[in-house]
C-alpha cells in the first residue's frame, strides 16, 4: 500500500498494459456514475492508474529515443 500526496491509502493494482486504457475508463465511469462522497476510493484508484500508465509510456519514449540515439564516441586522445 503506498500513501497518497493527500495522505489517503491508495491500494496500487498491476494491471497488464494491453488493459490500463480499459481500466482506466472503467474508473473514470465509476467516479462520473457515483453518488455523494463515495467516489474518493474509486479517484484514488484512477490517480494511481494513471500514474502507472504515465510511467509506463516516459519508459516506452525513454527506451526508444535510446534507441535511435547515435552512440557516443570518445573524442579525446588517450
Amino acid at each position: 500500500m503506498r500513501m497518497a500526496t493527500d495522505q489517503n491509502p491508495v491500494a496500487l493494482y498491476r494491471v497488464p498494459s494491453r488493459r490500463i486504457d480499459d481500466h482506466i475508463r472503467d474508473l473514470c465511469a465509476k467516479v462520473a456514475h457515483s453518488d455523494g462522497n463515495d467516489y474518493e476510493p474509486t479517484l484514488s484508484e484512477l490517480k494511481a492508474a494513471l500514474r502507472e500508465h504515465a510511467d509506463r509510456l516516459r519508459k516506452m519514449a525513454v527506451h526508444s529515443l535510446a534507441k535511435k540515439a547515435a552512440p557516443f564516441k570518445d573524442r579525446r586522445k588517450s
